[in-house]
């Protein structure tokens, strides 16, 4: 172990964000300094102008109508500018004053700061959003490390009676009694104690009901043990009713809505958590409303048993009779959907709509890698569609299928009408434009659910995308969503807004808060779940072995890193290359090498000798391991590396045929002898539990912190027992410290600051030239170098063409923000912190912005969120007015809220520079502000931000027409028809091709970013 040196994650966490915590308030200081510095000057100017005025009317040769012009110069630098800028002077210095005195917001246990009771009591699980602090559950809470299920509990139930009865008449004997007297019968021959509880957990748990005959077994086992129990307990039987109908034998039903009748059976009632019970009352608060939500509870807290435990509900309640339910999810867990539904309540009747469900023709055969299957196995699949899902809608209560699926089997789906609809891992339609999320959109159901543990990744868009599935029409069309919500909090995110933008933007998203807030279930384990086992995250530094350290340095002199730094070639194939390298040197001559019996050599690699070290360690001291890897070119190279050390092993990556990953991880979870098991990170770290296992080794980190999160939460999760750790391996000083830097920094930003929706953090050449180094030693003492370097320091102008263009001889830089602050999560988690988005959006958006009148700025920007908030309920109605399946308008496709063609008079001269009109509508609308307390919110004057979006929207659709979705950027000017008249225009300009294009220094074009590209 000599080789490699370790770091607690979570101290090195910690100061990489007190480090940006610190960073970010030094900058927002440093430009409040300025601030402050300026105005201060401006009330020293005014003043000596008003001094020199009055010195003006004092003096008696001055003409009287001079004196009264005077005065009234005096009169508006007094009560308006001057008042202003007292009011500039006194804002500053509080933000200051604040900044200075911000403690760090508490975490996990606590109130956080401004947290009203409610938020922290939904925070943590008491209450659900619609709920009242008066509301919390009043069922004790039980240890989050032993989970419970209904099927297994009923068949300990009936053991241990049986047991404690034959105990007590065993005590009650002598040897004077008749022993035959107290020989006591089973009560059910069929059945012996073993397996009362043992087929709650075999192999057959997996079986989905497509064949209508397992179902039927499967029921009358569960039938005859409940009636067993009825019976030990001199219960009397009711033979008019099903057995499904009535309550459970020891455990009192659950009622939550006495007047419409739902309720929860008893023992699945008794079996939730505390938090999981505030999730099924809330999911019965959304079905009675007759919409959806998206449970977005962190990983590991049992999403899919709220679900299932929900589903119980309705089937018990007489609400899923000849209307299944429909979950939609990635292949991998089909099975485990089958698993927890027979598992929580066998009534369920729960069939796959997928190659490998018995109630399809070809079962067991579906493709190896993806949600899809074969054409072969499609075609024979459709013909046994028709029928399986007409059996469900006459005796069914829940179908599962892939996304995928939702397209092969769309004839049959998208014309029925569902009792409810639940998308696992339901982030998958964040793309609105896409064909996954137009079939998703188009299934009949008011009632709609989506499960993932990160809803939102990227941008509003995204968020717009999700909510209108499961609430369509809530957030409006999507074109009136951007233009009254995306667009002013992204304009509000640049350097160079002014003071109202920022204004607009902080409460526009205010507003956004509002509206979504209660469709929105958010809890994390710290919050929910504190008596889990420990667990210990850290980095393990390896050492380059000196055949690694030659490949690296000579890849970084050759002519390939010559093309990348001169950008002839991608920088993203240097990366890979370089990565490869860090994990073993012959994965760069995989192809021609992967023969030889060298091949793969552990004394190659640092890491392999490390993950040698740590695996003889932990199996001697009878820890079970999880070794995640990206690739499987890498497992092919660990597999026989952990054979060769004598360790029994499991591996699944993507080849792995789809049947057969849940018995792999149900083989692992219940066999002890196992001591590894290989996976590759995003098979490995989708929905899989693997908590027989309390070690875990990431073998090279990911660009999404989510996909190492993901690996991270397939053992430390409810039920794990044991204390967790955690190791990362990454090569000191390389690549890979500095994509971790980069993790951590855009996690820590992710929860504090709201950034501009549309500049997601792309790497530009500047950014990833720096990747191209090798350092001696970490730099983790050097909290920020993998996040702040740059190659050419000097460089100050734009690699872009726009002066050359604009025919302009200087142009100063408007630049926005470089720092990878990533989203929208944040917009409900992050956003409002102390330290975070409100000092943002309010400091750096005004660093070059001239002072307007500070109370004029406040009515303006409530007007405009006001505006917005009012065309989105418009829209949102006539969004609504359209039949539940009609995809709501997205500005290319859907119909729902898609607006009549309107007249195009207005287009005939278009400029992102504001017309005269509009200039005097702005005027108006100015001295509006200045005489009435509050503005009117009947008019929205067409301003700047009004003639961004139709710009945009014509770069936009200029660049989606053009080969490669490329062009230079003269031709955009000219066919787009803007106008560039000055140095504002041209800033403009460059800032929308920044939103929707990337500058392609090579070719000396716009190309257009993919998620703005037509679908293909």
């Amino acid at each position: 172990m000599d080789a490699a040196w370790s770091v607690d994650q979570a101290d090195l966490e910690r100061q990489l964000e007190q480090q940006a915590a610190e960073t970010l308030k030094a900058h927002e200081n440093e430009l409040d300094e300025k601030r402050l510095k300026k105005t201060r000057q401006k009330i020293t100017d005014i003043s000596s102008k008003i001094a020199a005025l009055t010195d003006k009317i004092e003096n008696p040769a001055t003409r009287i109508t001079e004196r009264e012009k005077a005065r009234d110069v005096i009169f508006n630098l007094q009560r308006k500018d001057l008042v202003g800028l007292r009011r500039d002077e006194a804002d500053i210095l509080a933000r200051i004053a604040e900044r200075s005195s911000t403690q760090p917001e508490q975490v996990a246990s606590g109130r956080l700061a401004d947290e009203t009771e409610q938020e922290y009591l939904v925070r943590t699980g008491k209450i659900t959003p619609f709920g009242k602090p008066s509301q919390t559950e009043d069922d004790p809470d039980r240890s989050h490390q032993d989970l419970s299920r209904p099927s297994t509990m009923l068949a300990r139930q009936f053991k241990r009676r049986r047991v404690d009865s034959t105990l007590e008449s065993d005590s009650e004997a002598t040897d004077e009694e008749d022993p035959v007297l107290i020989k006591r019968e089973p009560i059910d021959s069929d059945y012996s104690d073993e397996e009362f509880e043992s087929r709650s957990t075999t192999s057959a748990q997996d079986e989905d009901d497509g064949n209508v005959g397992y179902y039927h077994r499967r029921l009358d086992q569960w039938t005859k043990m409940r009636k067993a129990l009825r019976k030990e307990l001199h219960q009397s039987i009711d033979e008019t009713k099903e057995e499904w109908e009535l309550p459970h034998p020891e455990y009192e039903d659950k009622v939550l809505d006495p007047a419409a009748g739902f309720k929860i059976p008893g023992d699945i009632w008794t079996s939730l958590f505390a938090y999981q019970k505030t999730g099924v009352r809330w999911l019965w608060e959304l079905y009675n409303q007759r919409t959806g939500g998206i449970i977005g509870d962190e990983m590991g807290l049992g999403k899919t048993v709220q679900v299932a435990a929900f589903l119980a509900g309705l089937h018990y309640s007489g609400m899923l009779k000849r209307r299944p339910a429909l979950i939609v999810c990635p292949a991998t867990v089909m099975s485990q959907w089958v698993t927890e539904l027979h598992q929580w309540w066998p009534p369920l009747r729960v069939a796959i709509l997928h190659s490998i469900g018995t109630g399809m023709s070809g079962s067991g055969r579906a493709g190896p890698d993806s949600d899809s299957e074969d054409e072969s196995v499609l075609a024979q699949s459709k013909i046994a569609a028709s029928s399986l899902l007409k059996g469900m809608f006459e005796t069914g209560h829940v179908v599962i299928t892939t996304y995928a699926g939702i397209k092969v089997y769309s004839k049959y789906i998208l014309p029925k009408v569902w009792s409810y609809c639940c998308l696992d891992e339901g982030h998958k339609i964040r793309n609105p434009n896409s064909e996954v999320s137009l079939n998703c959109k188009q299934i009949k159901t008011h009632y709609r659910l989506i499960l993932s543990g990160t809803p939102i990744q990227n941008n509003l868009i995204e968020l717009w995308s999700l909510f209108d599935f499961v609430f369509p029409g809530k957030l409006g069309t999507l074109p009136v969503f951007q233009n009254q919500f995306s667009i002013p909090i992204n304009v509000g995110g640049y350097a160079n807004a002014t003071n109202i933008q920022v204004q607009t933007a902080y409460k526009c998203a205010v507003v956004l808060r509002n509206l979504i807030a209660p469709y929105l279930l958010r809890r994390m384990k710290s919050d929910v779940a504190t008596d889990l086992p420990q667990k210990t995250e850290k980095v393990l530094f390896c050492k380059l072995t000196k055949a690694q350290k030659e490949a690296y340095s000579t890849f970084l002199k050759s002519d390939e890193m010559n093309s990348i730094m001169a950008g002839r070639r991608q920088v993203l194939y240097g990366v890979d290359i370089l990565r490869k390298i860090c994990n073993h040197p012959d994965l760069l001559t995989r192809e021609v090498s992967s023969h030889k019996a060298s091949y793969g050599d552990p004394s190659k690699s640092g890491k392999m000798q490390v993950v040698k070290a740590l695996l003889e360690l932990w199996t001697s001291q009878d820890h079970r391991t999880l070794l995640f890897t990206q690739t499987r070119q890498m497992l092919d190279i660990l597999e026989p590396f952990v054979a060769r050390m004598n360790l029994k092993y499991l591996r699944m990556d993507g080849s792995t045929q789809i049947a057969q990953r849940q018995s792999l991880v149900s083989t692992f979870n219940n066999n002890p002898d196992y001591k590894v098991f290989l996976l590759t990170t995003k098979v490995g770290g989708l929905g899989v539990n693997l908590t027989g296992a309390d070690r875990i080794i990431i073998y090279d980190p990911d660009w999404n912190p989510s996909t190492d999160v993901q690996a991270r939460e397939r053992a430390w999760r409810l039920g794990q027992k044991k204390e967790v750790v955690i190791y990362r391996l990454m090569i000191a000083g390389s690549i890979e410290e500095k994509i971790y830097h980069r993790q951590i920094f855009k996690q820590f930003l992710t929860n504090k600051i709201l950034k501009d929706p549309k500049q997601k953090r792309f790497f530009k050449n500047t950014d990833l030239h720096d990747l191209f180094s090798l350092g001696d030693s970490a730099e983790t003492g050097e909290l920020f170098a993998g996040t702040e370097k740059k190659v050419q320091q000097q460089a100050v102008k734009a690699d872009d063409d726009i002066d050359q263009v604009a025919g302009i001889s200087r142009q100063d830089d408007f630049k926005t923000s470089e720092d990878p602050k990533a989203g929208d999560e944040g917009l409900l988690e992050g956003l409002f912190a102390k330290a975070g988005v409100h000092s943002t959006l309010e400091h750096d958006a005004v660093m070059d912005a001239s002072r307007p009148d500070t109370v004029l700025m406040e009515r303006e920007a409530t007007r405009i969120a006001n505006q917005a908030a009012a065309a989105l309920k418009e829209s949102r109605r006539e969004a609504r007015r359209h039949k539940i399946g009609t995809p709501t308008w997205t500005g290319r496709f859907g119909k729902a809220g898609k607006l009549p063609p309107t007249s195009k008079v207005h287009s005939a001269s278009p400029s992102p520079s504001p017309s005269s009109v509009s200039i005097l509508e702005g005027l108006k609308v100015k001295r509006e502000l200045e005489t009435k307390t509050t503005a009117s919110d009947s008019y929205l004057p067409d301003n700047v931000l009004k003639l961004h979006t139709a710009a945009i929207t014509r770069i936009r659709d200029y660049l989606a027409l053009q080969r490669e979705y490329s062009a230079k950027s003269a031709e955009i000017v000219k066919k787009c028809d803007i106008k560039l008249d000055s140095d504002q225009s041209v800033a403009n300009l460059r800032h929308m091709l920044k939103n929707v294009a990337t500058w392609d220094s090579l070719k000396s074009q716009w190309q257009l970013k993919p998620e703005f590209q037509p679908e293909t």
